[in-house]
This record gives C-alpha cells, sequence and structure tokens, in this order.
C-alpha cells in the first residue's frame, strides 16, 4: 500500500484480488474504486519523491514492465520501461524515473526457463543486472521479492521469499557480497531501508527485525504473532510512517493492526479491525486503512493517541 503527499489518497493492489488493476482509496470522501492498467498477473506498486509512482506489472510467464505515473492522473502512463533478458527499453518522459526508486527486480523468460533481471536507474538510464546465483534456490518454491540499492555504496539488498537472509550484492555485476541471517523463521522478506540506510527492517513469517547495517547484525527483533495464541501465522506487510518514526504491522491471525516504534521495535498500539488484515497504512487524522488478505475487502479503524 502507498499514501499520497497529503495522505489523502491510498493505492494498493493484492494480485489475486486485482490482477493487473489498481485499488483505490479516497479519505475524503471515504469511497473506493479500481483502475484497470494492464492484462498483468499481478501488479507492485512504489512511492516516488515527487508526486509520482511506480508500477511493476509482472506475469508469470517471465515478464516484467515499469510504469510511472502522477498521483493526479493514476491511469495515464508518463513513462514505460520493457525489461527483456537482456535489455531494458525506455519509453516516454525519462525525466519521471528520477523522483522514483532506481532499483527493481522482476522475472523474464529465459528460453523455455525463468530468470530475475535486477532493473537499475543510473541517472534515469536503464540497465539489468542478471542474478546467476538463484540458481542455487528452489525456482518452484521461491523467488526473488525485491531489491534495493544502498545509500552511499554500490550495493543492493535483496529479500527472497521463504528465506531467512537477505543478500547483499555487487550493483555491477550481481555477484553476491554477503547473507545477512534474519529470524531463522523462513519468512517472505520484503527489506525497507530507511531514508540514512543506517536501518533496515524486515518480516521474516511472524516476526519483525531492525537490522544496523553499519555490521548487518540483528539490532532488534521483535516475534509478533506467536503460536501460543492460537494463532501463530505470518505478520503482514510492513509500512514505515514518512518520518519513520513507527511500523505499521497488520496481523491476519489477530485481526489487528499493531503500532511499533522503529527503533525498539516496542509495541505503541494496537488497532482492532477484525476479518485478516494483511496491508495497512495510517492517515493523518489517525485512521487505518487495511484490506482483507482473502477479499481484498476494506478495513477501517482509528489510531487513538494517549
Amino acid at each position: 500500500m502507498i499514501v499520497d503527499s497529503r495522505s489523502d489518497v491510498v493505492l494498493s493492489c493484492l494480485g489475486w484480488v486485482d490482477r493487473g488493476a489498481l485499488w483505490r482509496f479516497d479519505g475524503q470522501s471515504g469511497q473506493q474504486d479500481s483502475i484497470p492498467l494492464s492484462n498483468a498477473d499481478y501488479v507492485r506498486l512504489f512511492r516516488g519523491k515527487a508526486e509520482c509512482f511506480a508500477v511493476q506489472h509482472i506475469w508469470q510467464s517471465g515478464r516484467f514492465r515499469m510504469t510511472a505515473h502522477a498521483w493526479s492522473v493514476p491511469e495515464q502512463t508518463l513513462s514505460s520501461i520493457e525489461v527483456g533478458e537482456h535489455s531494458a527499453n525506455l519509453d516516454g518522459d525519462a525525466s519521471v524515473w528520477a523522483s522514483l526508486p532506481s532499483t527493481y527486480v522482476g522475472p523474464v523468460a529465459a528460453g523455455p526457463s525463468i530468470c530475475y533481471r535486477v532493473l537499475a536507474l543510473d541517472d534515469a538510464t536503464p540497465r539489468t543486472i542478471r542474478l546467476d546465483w538463484f540458481d542455487d534456490y528452489d525456482p518452484m518454491y521461491q523467488s526473488v521479492g525485491s531489491a534495493q540499492l544502498l545509500p552511499g555504496s554500490k550495493q543492493f539488498v535483496v529479500g527472497i521469499q521463504r528465506s531467512s537472509d537477505l543478500v547483499i550484492i555487487d550493483a555491477d555485476d550481481g555477484h553476491v557480497v554477503r547473507r545477512v541471517p534474519l529470524a531463522d523463521r523462513h519468512g517472505n522478506p520484503h527489506p525497507i531501508l530507511s531514508t540514512t540506510g543506517q536501518n533496515v527492517w524486515a518480516a521474516d513469517y511472524d516476526t519483525l527485525v531492525r537490522l544496523d547495517t553499519t555490521t548487518w547484525q540483528v539490532a532488534e527483533s521483535a516475534l509478533l504473532q506467536p503460536a501460543r495464541e492460537g494463532t501463530g501465522m505470518f505478520i503482514g506487510d510492513l509500512w514505515v510512517t514518512p518520518d519513520e518514526s513507527e511500523i505499521l504491522v497488520p496481523r491476519p491471525g489477530s485481526g489487528d493492526v499493531l503500532v511499533l516504534d522503529s527503533e525498539s521495535l516496542a509495541i505503541h498500539a494496537s488497532v482492532y479491525l477484525g476479518s485478516e488484515p494483511l496491508v495497512a497504512v495510517a492517515l493523518a487524522d489517525g485512521r487505518i486503512v487495511a484490506r482483507d488478505w482473502m477479499t481484498g475487502s476494506v478495513l477501517l479503524g482509528q489510531l487513538d493517541r494517549p
């Protein structure tokens, strides 16, 4: 889930519900609608620095495409990048990518097989990076979920589905620099970097981990969905507040959203929504907007500060 700069509009995509469309929630009116974008199997969303965002369209047959959009007219494509096994072709306004994340990763067809490529944008010039080391993983069970450039370095941090390690790779040729263990829970880590690059937050199945990138050691760890409560299962997608002081963690097994301190991982609040919240964000007025895991239905709550 991503939110615009005024915390008025929320965008989301749950692939099994929305496929290649955006789900939109208007915080002012309380209305929701769907914005068709492509025939992709699912899309991922990336918040930009300006009033724009990026969409990654992914086809399970082995194809991914990036498109850039303005919040004011999300149905229009400002620029696109088609990623192949050996190339990345940009079309449209190249300048918009300067305000968007510079790194993405996805599957591409390589003959009869599927391989993964990192798309890196150096001064809005796209290039692809091979991830040959992923051949050591199980492609029927695992996939490359994310890749982000570490600020001030020439390395990417990569998350692997159903793995308890993050992989640090070289930004030039993609070779593995190191593997960073999390909580040994075999989860689906999608690492989130702080603005300074000093902290990385990642969910490892039922556990939230904060890593210190100066040492790549686990600085804090919090088991958030313990089996002793009778609801032992994974936690949902992490969402970091714009000032990076707190993290929202939906818990589909408990029907609530936790608000945690981003440094200590201490729980500040719990907002019960019912059903099975999988993704969630907070609006400026303290409202929590979430979506149900199976149906994609909107779930609303209110964060009451003491």
